[in-house]
């Protein structure tokens, strides 16, 4: 799926992780939410199918308030403040 993207020493791994996890959490929860659901189940479907889907997650996650306040916080150099529903 193309997800390895560094090799590390053994000792790094974790610290890695946890880091890259970190930066996952901050992003805005409905995508986030969207990407796992893709992700746990692209692997099981046709390529054809997969790929729509994807097509599909990618514009969803890019409209409503979640997107609003992305490109607001971008603008004014903040973080964004995501709302839970």
């Amino acid at each position: 799926m193309g997800l390895v993207n560094k090799v590390c020493p053994r000792e790094e791994v974790l610290p890695l992780a946890l880091t890259r996890a970190e930066q996952m959490v901050a992003n805005a929860p409905s995508s986030l939410r969207l990407t796992k659901e893709l992700l746990a189940s692209v692997g099981t479907m046709p390529l054809d199918d997969a790929m729509r889907w994807a097509v599909d997650v990618n514009a969803l996650a890019r409209t409503g308030d979640e997107l609003s306040e992305g490109v607001s916080a971008f603008l004014s150099k903040r973080d964004p403040e995501w709302t839970t529903k």
